[in-house]
């Protein structure tokens, strides 16, 4: 990630959290996960990506991606491995 890239995402972060606690959409979890993923923050990325797969609607878009980028967390954490 790029200063400039990192600054912003690092500037997401809060914003998305408040978007998820103030409308409990799932969605905000998943993009979060995402934001998190690219911060590097493997641990805080799991947990939103695990939130979003728990509490997304059956038929949402983002379902299935972040269960299985949970997955691959846990994966990899088996298996001793980095992203």
């Amino acid at each position: 990630v790029g200063k400039d890239s990192g600054k912003l995402l690092s500037d997401m972060a809060p914003l998305l959290e408040q978007l998820r606690t103030l409308t409990g959409d799932p969605f905000y979890s998943y993009r979060l996960g995402l934001v998190y993923l690219q911060l590097h923050d493997n641990a805080k990325a799991r947990s939103a990506f695990l939130d979003a797969a728990k509490r997304a609607p059956v038929n949402a878009h983002y379902r299935d991606a972040a269960r299985r980028l949970a997955e691959k967390f846990d994966d990899c954490v088996q298996n001793e491995e980095t992203w």
